[in-house]
């Protein structure tokens, strides 16, 4: 729980000093990824992407299966697409978890 106290917090210092940086012609996207492997809740199986206006889109992510493995990766992948396709660079990921938890953060820089 920690761990993810602590990437929610640095993912968000990230956001503020991008944010506040004097060119303003760059605005910041983060993804945040998470997937519980043990039965977790829908919050913890989720992408969360937050854009430069503060705007969040939440999609569903499946309880990651065995006998399916690349489900949430083809999703994950769709989102980074289309997050690529709307002139969004990724200029940092960060990962961690704990408890049965993982979180993957995705920083874009719109260019």
């Amino acid at each position: 729980m920690k761990t993810i106290i602590l990437l929610l917090s640095t993912g968000f210092a990230a956001s503020l000093f991008f944010s506040f940086t004097n060119n303003k012609s760059n605005s910041i996207l983060t993804m945040q990824v998470a997937e519980s492997t043990m039965g977790g809740t829908d919050r913890d199986n989720a992408i969360i992407i937050v854009d430069e206006n503060g705007d969040a889109e939440i999609i569903a992510l499946a309880q990651p299966n065995a006998k399916d493995p690349a489900k949430n990766l083809i999703t994950v992948n769709k989102a980074l697409n289309s997050t690529a396709n709307k002139g969004y660079k990724l200029i940092a990921v960060a990962q961690g978890g704990g408890n049965n938890l993982g979180v993957v953060t995705y920083t874009f820089i719109k260019e």
